[in-house]
C-alpha cells in the first residue's frame, strides 16, 4: 500500500491518493483492511470516470465512534486516528465515502453500533456513503486448500451459513440514514449453499479474509455501477 496504510501503533493519519489526481469527484475510502482491498476494484475504473481516490486505513482498525466500538478495536491510537479521520473528512467534505458495515461471520454476523454512528455523523454534513457488506472469513486458507485437494475439491468450499448470516444483518435494524447506500456483494463469494475460492478461474482469496487484486478487478464493474448510483442518490 505504499506505506499508507498506518501501522496498528501509530495514530498519524496518512493518505495517499489513486485514480485520477485531478478528478473532479473525490472518493474517500476509510477504515481497515477489508476497505483497503476494494482498491483494485476501484482503480480500474477510476481515472477513467474521473474519480480521485484518496485513501485513509489503519491496520486492525474499523470505520467507528468510540461508542459500540467493539472491546477488540477500542485502543487509543485507534481511537485517536477515528478522531482526526472523521475531523479530516467534514473538513475536506468528499463526494463519496467507502468503507465496511458488517464484522463477524454466520450467526455471529452483526452491523456495529459504531459505524452506524459514524454513517450519521456524515450524514450530519450531508457526506454520501457507500457502505459495503464484508465478505466471508473461511477457517482456513484457500490457496493453500486449492495447492494440495485442486479448486474443485469440496474440501476446498465452505457451508455458507457457517461464514455468513442468512439475512443481511442491515435489514434487521431500524435505520434512517439517508446519506448511506448498503451494498451486499455476497453473491460474488458465495451461491445460497456455498463460498467457494475461486470464480471464473481466478482465485478469490489471499489469505482466510481478504481477496485477490485479480478477483477485486473482475467484479470491478459492478462496483462502478454501484458508485454511480451512490454518486447521484438525492
Amino acid at each position: 500500500m505504499d506505506q499508507c496504510q498506518q501501522k496498528s501503533t501509530e495514530a498519524e493519519l496518512l493518505s495517499c491518493v489513486y485514480g485520477k489526481p485531478d478528478g473532479n469527484k473525490v472518493i474517500a475510502i476509510v477504515g481497515g483492511s477489508h476497505s483497503v482491498q476494494w482498491l483494485p476494484a476501484f482503480e480500474a475504473f477510476a481515472e477513467e470516470d474521473g474519480y480521485k481516490l484518496v485513501n485513509y486505513t489503519k491496520n486492525f482498525c474499523l470505520f467507528s465512534s468510540p461508542v459500540g466500538f467493539g472491546k477488540v478495536y477500542s485502543y487509543p491510537s485507534c481511537t485517536e486516528w477515528n478522531a482526526q479521520l472523521m475531523q479530516e473528512l467534514i473538513a475536506s467534505k468528499p463526494d463519496l465515502v467507502f468503507t465496511t458495515y458488517t464484522r463477524d461471520g454466520g450467526i455471529n454476523e452483526y452491523v456495529p453500533e459504531g459505524y452506524l454512528a459514524w454513517f450519521k455523523k456524515l450524514e450530519e454534513h450531508g457526506i454520501q456513503i457507500l457502505a459495503m457488506r464484508d465478505n466471508p472469513w473461511l477457517p482456513f486458507e484457500p490457496s493453500k486448500c486449492v495447492e494440495i485437494y485442486g479448486v474443485k475439491s469440496a474440501k476446498c468450499r465452505v457451508d455458507r451459513d457457517k461464514v455468513l448470516a442468512r439475512t443481511d444483518p442491515i435489514k434487521n435494524i431500524e435505520i434512517n440514514l439517508t446519506n448511506t447506500k448498503f451494498v451486499d456483494f455476497s453473491h460474488f463469494f458465495c451461491d445460497e449453499e456455498e463460498c467457494f475460492p475461486e470464480l471464473g478461474n481466478v482465485l478469490i482469496y489471499r489469505d482466510s479474509n481478504h481477496i485477490t487484486g485479480s478477483y477485486m478487478r473482475t467484479i470491478s464493474p459492478y462496483l462502478r455501477k454501484e458508485v454511480q448510483l451512490a454518486m447521484n442518490r438525492p
